[in-house]
Formats: C-alpha cells, sequence, structure tokens
C-alpha cells in the first residue's frame, strides 16, 4: 500500500507514498514555516511576458490590524474592492487563539456562517483548530461551547490546510501532522456542533516520510479526495489519495488508495485540483522541464485515479513564461469547461502574478490575455496564491511585497478576456495591510452574493495571527 494512516477513532493521518516530503518554496504561502522543517505553508510562475497587464500600484485600502480600531487607511464607502462594512471590522476579523495562530483555510456553510482552520500554538506546539463565525464576523459560541474547537495529535505539530463541510454538515478537515521524523497527511472530522465525530477514520501505523495536503474535493458518491505534494527533499511529486465519506481508506483508487507522479528532471510538487463532473481529477503544481527551469503544470487522472495518458503528453500538460521560473498555487473552472491556473512567473530578477487559461484538452486558451496568459505587475515582487471564478469575473488574491520581511495582501478582479476591472479597488487591485510584517493570503472563496471572502495569516513566525477578510464586489 502506497501510503498509511496513522490515527485515533476519530481522525485519520495518512502517508502518501515511500518518497514523500514538503514542498519548500521562499515565496510560499499562507501561514507559518514550521521552525526548522522549512514546509511550505500556503491553502493557492521570456520571449512571451504572458501578456503585460499591469495593475496599478496595487491601491490603498489599508487597515492597521487592530480589531478595535478600524485606522485612518481603512476605505469603508463599500464600493468595490472594499473591506465590507458589515462584516467584523472594516470587513475584517483577526483570528488569534494561542501564543501564535494561522489560518490556512475556510469553508462556508449555506446559513453564511464561516468556519476557518489553522494551526493554533497551545504550550509548545501546534494542534488543528476550528473557528465558527456568524455571517457578521462575530464568534459563534454554539459552536463546541466556546466558538472554537481543538485537536491534538499525541502532542506533536499540525496545521489545518483545507476545510470540507459534507451534505449533512460534518467538517472535514486536512493538513498536516509532525509524525516519527516525519510529515503525515491527517483526517480530522467534527460534527456540526463543533465536537468530534468519534465514528470517522481508521487506526494503522507505518512510519514513512512527509506529505503535505492542500485541497478536499468531495465526490458526488460523498468520497473524499486529499490532493497536494509529496516526495523527498530534493524531488517532490504529484500526489493524491480517497477516502470513503467515513474516513477509511478506498483502496480501488490509484495504487492501493492513492497516487503519486514525478513529472520532467526534478522537482513537481502539486499545488491545488479540480473534481470534473464525470469524475476526472485535474492537480495543477510546478513542474521541472529542464534545470532551474520550473512550469505551471496541468495533469488529469481518471475517476479511477490512474494519470490519464491521453491528457496533452502522456498526462501532463506544461506551460511557460520564459527561461526563468514559474510556480502555480491556484486552480479554477470555468462553466464553460475552460480552466485557470495561476501563481507567478520571474522576470529580470522579479517575480509577478502570473495566469494561464486552457481549454478542457489543456491547450491554451488564445482568447485570454496574450496568447492565454497573463501576468500583473502589481508592485515590485507580487504572486497569485488564489484564483476564482464569479459569473463574468476572476478574482485573485495574493501577497505584494513592500519590503524587507514585509507584504500585503491584494485582491484583483479581471474580466473573462483577462483585463483587469478599472471599477475595483484602483485601476484593478486592492491592497490590504492587515498586521505588522508579512500578510500571507490563504484560502479564497466568493460567496453566493458575490462578496469575496479571503483568509490568512500576519505576523513573524511563532507570534502570527489569522485574519478573515470580506470585500465588497
Amino acid at each position: 500500500m502506497a501510503f498509511s494512516l496513522r490515527a485515533s477513532i476519530a481522525c485519520s493521518v495518512i502517508t502518501l507514498s515511500s518518497a514523500c516530503s514538503l514542498m519548500v518554496d521562499s515565496s510560499g504561502l499562507a501561514g507559518a514555516e514550521s521552525s526548522d522543517q522549512n514546509v511550505d505553508r500556503a491553502e493557492s510562475g521570456t520571449s512571451n511576458d504572458g501578456g503585460g497587464v499591469t495593475g496599478g500600484d496595487g491601491g490603498n485600502v489599508t487597515d492597521d490590524g487592530g480589531v478595535g480600531d478600524a485606522g485612518p487607511d481603512v476605505v469603508t464607502d463599500a464600493g468595490p474592492g472594499t473591506g465590507d462594512p458589515a462584516f467584523g471590522n472594516a470587513g475584517v476579523v483577526h483570528v488569534s487563539l494561542g501564543t501564535s495562530t494561522t489560518v490556512g483555510s475556510f469553508a462556508l456553510q449555506s446559513d453564511g456562517k464561516i468556519i476557518v482552520g489553522g494551526g493554533v500554538m497551545r504550550v509548545d506546539n501546534y494542534d488543528f483548530y476550528l473557528k465558527r463565525l456568524l455571517a457578521n464576523g462575530a464568534d459563534d459560541t454554539t459552536f463546541n461551547g466556546s466558538g472554537s474547537a481543538f485537536y491534538d495529535f499525541q502532542g506533536n505539530d499540525e496545521w489545518v490546510e483545507d476545510v470540507l463541510i459534507q451534505p449533512d454538515g460534518r467538517i472535514v478537515v486536512t493538513g498536516e501532522s509532525w509524525q516519527s521524523g516525519g510529515f503525515d497527511l491527517a483526517l480530522v472530522r467534527f460534527m456540526p456542533a463543533g465536537t468530534i465525530d468519534t465514528s470517522f477514520g481508521t487506526s494503522r501505523t507505518n512510519v514513512s516520510q512527509d506529505d503535505l495536503p492542500l485541497r478536499l474535493l468531495r465526490q458526488s458518491d460523498g468520497k473524499i479526495l486529499a490532493i497536494g505534494n509529496s516526495g523527498t527533499k530534493s524531488q517532490y511529486q504529484f500526489s493524491g489519495a480517497r477516502f470513503t465519506s467515513n474516513g477509511a481508506p478506498d483502496t480501488s483508487f490509484g495504487s492501493g488508495g492513492s497516487f503519486h507522479t514525478l513529472f520532467g528532471t526534478g522537482n513537481c510538487p502539486g499545488r491545488d485540483g479540480l473534481l470534473l463532473t464525470d469524475g476526472t481529477v485535474l492537480v495543477t503544481g510546478a513542474v521541472t522541464q529542464a534545470a532551474s527551469d520550473m512550469n505551471f503544470g496541468l495533469a488529469r487522472y481518471t475517476s479511477a485515479g490512474a494519470l490519464d495518458t491521453t491528457f496533452c503528453s502522456n498526462g501532463l500538460c506544461a506551460y511557460s513564461f520564459g527561461t526563468g521560473e514559474d510556480f502555480v498555487y491556484g486552480i479554477a473552472a470555468q462553466s464553460d469547461g475552460k480552466v485557470l491556473m495561476a501563481g507567478y512567473m520571474t522576470k529580470q530578477g522579479h517575480y509577478h502574478s502570473a495566469l494561464v487559461r486552457v481549454g478542457a484538452d489543456g491547450s491554451y486558451d488564445t482568447t485570454f490575455g496574450n496568447a492565454g496568459k497573463v501576468t500583473l505587475d502589481v508592485s515590485g515582487n507580487d504572486l497569485v496564491g488564489n484564483v476564482a471564478v464569479f459569473g463574468d469575473w476572476i478574482y485573485l488574491s495574493g501577497y505584494v511585497e513592500t519590503g524587507v520581511n514585509a507584504s500585503d495582501l491584494y485582491v484583483a478582479r479581471l474580466d473573462m478576456s483577462g483585463q483587469l476591472d478599472p471599477s475595483f479597488g484602483i485601476s484593478g487591485v486592492a491592497t490590504f495591510h492587515l498586521g505588522d510584517g508579512e500578510n500571507w493570503p490563504g484560502r479564497m472563496l466568493v460567496q453566493n452574493d458575490g462578496k469575496v471572502v479571503v483568509v490568512g495569516t500576519t505576523g513573524p513566525q511563532n507570534a502570527q495571527s489569522g485574519y478573515v477578510l470580506r470585500v465588497v464586489p
């Protein structure tokens, strides 16, 4: 079996392969790096410069990070690209549950409540946590009696990377847990009221290497897919594992319940995934085509977890912005079947936000940007962590460098041709300063009313706090 389970009765911890490791990248997204393990923590890459779409100065929509004071730089007129005044403090809720708190991802309930998840340092280790907010950003104290729920795997470090709500309201979270010298994929399920669901998961032990699960996907039959990367410290790969709705490994998927694919000549960390209506699985990540030349990559797997070798070149499409490093973090599907991938490209020593749009067959969509590619120069060094499609708009959330060990969050809106929307923020881009130091974006989702929700983490390592931002469309 290519992966193993390590669990209490209420959780599953899975080692995804015999050659598993966490991706390491100095520009990685979403939260704390795990001390000397150098774990990249996000929850979303020239002969051709990708279209050269330039987004002004990135805007001046800011918040000083305080819970009680919106600060003089916060725009509160509720125009497109501003913090939602009906949520938290000028659109922002700060999350601090211990010495250090990260927010990696979240899920939206049908009643408008928001469930955020991440890692919280309690005593000497990070633990899984969930926190539920009302639709207005206030704590929902009916959730586990306090608004927050926690889970600790035997006193080791663990962080939530993604959150999934099942149709019955139960909440599945995935992340990594430090076990016997390496990180394993972990699954935990909570009841709708916030208590641990003791009917979930199985128990099994096997020592292996590291894994980084980044996305949870739910099939129509209730089975759960965990997508991410695994490998050794010098070689990463696209990885995925499937489980029943109750957390047992589905050994009919891939090889013994999981797949692990190495593309190109070196590192290829998987970063995000999509589940299509026919059960096909798309996984995006960075692939090394030549020495020091990483490109956007997109792989397609059958519903049984086998690599679909009829897709592009032996199951993988690669997309390049030139001779520099291109790295992908997020993926989104349009209603017409086209697929967007977002991350960064490098040019003249700087990294810039970058997008690629392709058709269902993986070929460039030449109606988008410049021959299927768009780049944004928000300000200096910047990158995209997440991409989402809502109606006729494409939303991005990302990171823009503002100084040494300092950055702001940005949210941008583009039309379907890849042009920035000048009515949103400033020249299509709104920036938010949510705390001192780094402002890392985690997951981004769009509510049914069009409001954009982004979570993430601010502050120095081991003294961090999380945030939830809601933006007016």
